[in-house]
């Protein structure tokens, strides 16, 4: 078995597989041996015919199918191998020589895995970015954290701003509710000025 490269463009490759006259004689005696039983000779059993004689009968290439297929997937991967190729698809397979007595040459073009190259990130330049942490940036996240965390406690006292009202609400137009002004036990911090103006001011005290 002999490879070469022929060429190679980005992914697309293409080779030529040389499979030896006395490697493809060997396929075809194997593919004799597999297949005799299915030719009819008279003066021979079923299956007993001589290899020559079932050539001589029906051609001299009645076993090159098998044998190519016997033989070319071997020196396939022994090609590929031997040229560092790492195919991601099946072979478009073409015969270019095929003569008794003769080496068998095939012609392949394969995807193969694209090569990878890297740069010069060895001259790239990183700035080192320092964050300075500040007091009011930890008070801050102390607040949030305090904030977050809280729990509301029912006590008996006047309210003030600053304090959670659990408080039930409903709203009219006129002497008609309108959709979604109603709620129940809604925590509302007096002073935040989440509702209309003067509402919060009529719960403090």
């Amino acid at each position: 078995m002999s490879s070469e490269l022929v060429k190679k463009e980005n992914n697309k490759v293409s080779l030529k597989v040389t499979v030896s006259d006395e490697a493809f004689k060997k396929a075809i005696q194997k593919a004799y041996l597999k297949n005799r039983g299915r030719f009819n000779i008279p003066g021979f059993r079923k299956g007993k015919a001589p290899q020559k004689v079932i050539e001589l009968q029906y051609g001299v290439g009645v076993f090159y199918d098998d044998a190519i297929n016997e033989a070319f997937p071997v020196e396939y991967e022994k090609a590929i191998e031997e040229l560092g190729l790492d195919p991601v698809d099946r072979p478009d397979v073409d015969i270019e020589t095929l003569e008794p007595g003769e080496p068998v040459v095939f012609t392949v073009d394969v995807t193969v895995k694209p090569e990878v190259v890297l740069g010069d990130y060895d001259s790239i330049e990183i700035e080192n970015v320092s964050s300075e942490v500040k007091d009011e940036d930890v008070d801050a996240e102390m607040e949030k954290s305090r904030e977050m965390n809280a729990r509301l406690i029912s006590v008996e006292e006047e309210a003030k701003e600053g304090d959670t009202a659990m408080i039930d609400y409903e709203g009219f137009v006129g002497d008609e509710a309108f959709e979604g002004g109603k709620g129940e036990n809604h925590p509302l911090e007096l002073g935040s000025n989440q509702f209309i103006p003067g509402f919060e001011e009529q719960l403090v005290g």
